[in-house]
């Protein structure tokens, strides 16, 4: 049996009617000129299938006392909810529907240069590429790293500035919880796109590192072939 959907704002929906209003409506705004990528996750599966997205649903998961919306937002979002999200350097926006149309938009901090560099001295020593870290290839004591709550890579409630046009006044609504969800889905196609949201740059830093240690002859070699048009 189906279960029910009810919105903050809206009375009860079965989940086939909430989410054949949503499909209806993102098809109207089509028509009227919004340029829209809806998020679609499969309603049996979990939201997130890597490493990166399913680390990252689980750490929204800790947020404290947001479990109410947490699971309205995974409904939201399984029954095409998030009609689009955008990242935009350190932050998003997203347009999500419920009983309206509303607008999310999310900021977060950069990662800090302390975890940064303790993340960076981690994986270069166990010799990850930037395609197994990507992957989420990569040792157990570097995914305890990555995921620790107090020096990993995850965000922190208190790193993120949450806002949306519902009427909603707790911190996290369940348009901004879907949202955030939504996130993982976009890091499970693209992993990339999870540093970008930290501020933070795993390939540059890399090379970075590697030009470093690869000593002053190697740098003039270098120097060398740039003037040569190498």
């Amino acid at each position: 049996m189906e279960y029910e959907y009810e919105s903050e704002h809206s009375p009860y929906l079965s989940v086939k009617k909430f989410k054949q209003r949503n499909l209806d409506k993102i098809e109207d705004l089509k028509d009227q000129g919004y340029e829209l990528a809806p998020l679609e996750v499969n309603h049996r599966t979990k939201i997130a299938k890597t490493f990166w997205g399913q680390e990252w649903c689980k750490n929204i998961e800790t947020y404290k006392d947001m479990e109410q919306r947490l699971e309205r937002g995974r409904r939201i979002l399984r029954n095409f909810g998030v009609f689009d999200l955008k990242m935009i350097n350190l932050s998003v926006e997203a347009l999500v529907h419920t009983d309206h149309l509303y607008e999310v938009h999310v900021e977060f901090a950069k990662v800090t240069d302390s975890k940064w560099n303790e993340f960076l001295k981690s994986s270069s020593s166990q010799n990850h590429s930037i395609l197994e870290l990507l992957q989420g290839k990569l040792s157990k004591d570097l995914k305890t790293l990555i995921c620790s709550k107090d020096s990993g890579l995850f965000p922190q409630l208190s790193e993120i500035k949450l806002k949306c046009s519902c009427l909603d006044d707790a911190e996290c609504c369940e348009h901004i919880a879907a949202t955030l969800y939504g996130l993982g889905v976009l890091f499970d196609h693209e992993a990339r796109l999870f540093f970008k949201l930290r501020g933070r740059d795993p390939g540059g830093a890399r090379r970075r590192e590697k030009n470093r240690s690869s000593g002053p002859r190697q740098e003039a070699v270098r120097g060398v072939g740039e003037q040569l048009g190498d």
